[in-house]
């Protein structure tokens, strides 16, 4: 998620097929937003803010975020922890305050 109700999805033939597989079974519409990474489509959206990898990391996909987004932005250089992980999503812990 990119935002409040947006898809973050990369520009491959395999993410645009699986957008069009959503949005062919989904009940709910999204609006989307297209990055030329792949990398780039793995973000987070959290309270408000969107997080995502840093401009060094997605050149292209930085300049999206840039001119598409008009909320709160924050770019981390993930290249390390990135070695690791499968990327942002993965190093998330989602808790349910009580």
């Amino acid at each position: 998620m990119a935002g409040p109700d947006i898809l973050c999805v990369a520009s491959s033939k395999e993410a645009q097929e699986m957008l069009k597989r959503i949005e062919r079974e989904a009940t709910f519409t999204y609006q989307t937003l297209t990055v030329p990474e792949n990398g780039a489509a793995n973000c987070l959206y959290v309270n408000g803010t969107l997080i995502h990898r840093a401009i060094e990391e997605i050149p292209e996909s930085f300049k999206v975020f840039c001119e598409r987004i008009d909320f709160a932005r924050r770019s981390i250089c993930f290249s390390e922890l990135a070695k690791v992980s499968t990327g942002l999503t993965a190093c998330c812990l989602l808790v349910r305050k009580p």
